[in-house]
């Protein structure tokens, strides 16, 4: 499901702007005993809340200590030295690391179009659109500019900037939409056609082996009497 980009927003305790340095897996120091993959992270920009230090520390589950390998679907990928935009989680008290909320998706890349930078979700447009959404909504998948994310997050972004660059948050994906996800038209309200037809249920294929079934259990049962009947006068012929 595609968000609307001002509750991802509200939810981030923090936005920032920067550069992987390098990543390590270790054993959590909580009480949970898991296997963490953390990011050591150069800030460049606070773009909402109170991260003070200019390096802070990333952390998704899931990666590779002392043998034992704990893979975790979704998890967003950092290469270093190269300049993205992170929604934060929380602080975590026992190791003073951030989780990455959702993976992915708050992961952001940097793009520049003929000197403007944009921001684009590192899902890469392969999102699958609510039909009952509002068109005018951002979603948190839209590519917008940075100095738009600026201004959204300080609350004075204006209907007509918003408007703009939400506009083809509704077109079809470039790629085909994921098995059991839908893709809809919002203006009318049109759902995949796979998802409309319900499928063939176990109880109906039943009946139909059972409208070949009964009769052919008949003429065998019509069959076996007359061999029966046959075989009696014969021996009765012989007493």
């Amino acid at each position: 499901m595609n968000r609307p980009l001002n509750d991802v927003i509200k939810e981030a305790s923090a936005i920032v702007r920067g550069e992987a340095i390098d990543s390590y897996s270790d054993w959590g120091k909580g009480q949970t005993k898991a296997i963490y993959t953390y990011t050591r992270f150069l800030v460049t920009e606070v773009l909402k809340g109170e991260v003070k230090e200019k390096e802070i520390l990333l952390r998704q589950p899931g990666g590779s200590k002392d043998g034992i390998e704990m893979n975790v679907p979704g998890t967003a990928n950092f290469v270093e030295k190269v300049e993205i935009v992170v929604f934060l989680g929380d602080l975590n008290a026992d190791d003073a690391s951030y989780d990455v909320p959702g993976f992915t998706t708050g992961k952001y890349d940097l793009v520049k179009e003929n000197g403007t930078t944009f921001i684009v979700n590192s899902l890469g447009g392969e999102a699958i659109y609510d039909a009952r959404k509002d068109p005018k909504t951002l979603s948190y998948n839209s590519k917008i500019p940075l100095g738009l994310l600026r201004k959204i997050i300080k609350g004075n972004a204006t209907e007509k900037e918003i408007q703009k660059f939400s506009k083809n948050q509704y077109e079809e994906s470039e790629k085909k939409p994921p098995p059991h996800a839908f893709e809809a038209d919002h203006e009318k309200h049109k759902v995949a056609a796979s998802l409309t037809e319900p499928p063939k249920l176990p109880e109906i294929q039943a009946e139909e082996k059972k409208s070949w079934y009964v009769p052919l259990s008949f003429a065998f049962l019509v069959v076996a009497g007359v061999l029966l009947v046959l075989f009696v006068l014969k021996n009765g012929r012989k007493d």
